[in-house]
C-alpha cells in the first residue's frame, strides 16, 4: 500500500517512490523529503530514494512515468561520492556503499560531481533510467523521495 498523503506514486514491497518538483540543491532535497515524512507521520520516515536492485530501479522508473523529460532531464536520487584510496567511491545517503548501479556507459568524471541523478531526458549516448554524477549544487528541478508504507 502507498503511504497516506503521498498521492500519485509507485511502490515496491513496503517502499513508495514519489517525484517532487522544486529547485533545490541536494541537501535541501534530502531535508524536504525528511520533513514531508515527519509532517505526514510516516512510520519509516522518508528520504531521497536509494536504489539497491533492478526491481527498485524499475519502481523508480515507474514513479518517473509522466514526468516531462524536457523539463526534468535529470532528477536527484540519494547517492553521493567520496574520493579516497585513489578512486571515487559511491554511497547512499544512509552511508551504505552501492551494491547495484546503473551508471551511464559513457560516464565521464568531470571532477566536482559528487551527487547522483537519474536520467529522465536522454541525450547523446545515454538512456532513460541510467545514472549520472552531477554537482551537488546544480539545483536540479526535481528529485525522488522514498518512504516506507504503513
Amino acid at each position: 500500500n502507498l503511504v497516506s498523503g503521498w498521492g500519485s506514486s509507485s511502490y515496491l514491497g513496503e517502499t513508495c517512490y514519489k517525484v517532487r518538483e522544486w529547485q533545490r540543491i541536494m541537501d535541501g532535497n534530502r531535508a524536504f523529503c525528511q520533513a514531508a515524512g515527519s509532517k505526514l507521520k510516516w512510520p519509516g520516515g522518508a528520504s531521497l530514494a536509494t536504489i539497491g536492485s533492478s526491481s527498485e530501479q524499475a519502481a523508480v522508473m515507474a514513479a518517473m512515468e509522466g514526468v516531462d523529460p524536457t523539463k526534468h532531464a535529470q532528477v536527484y536520487i540519494g547517492g553521493f561520492s567520496r574520493f579516497y584510496g585513489g578512486k571515487k567511491n559511491w554511497y547512499w545517503i544512509d552511508g551504505t556503499p552501492f551494491k547495484y548501479d546503473n551508471f551511464e556507459s559513457n560516464l565521464v568524471d568531470a571532477g566536482n560531481e559528487d551527487c547522483l541523478a537519474f536520467i529522465n531526458g536522454p541525450w547523446s549516448g545515454t538512456q532513460r533510467g541510467e545514472w549520472n554524477d552531477v554537482p551537488c549544487n546544480s539545483g536540479l528541478w526535481a528529485w525522488i523521495c522514498s518512504a516506507k508504507a504503513k
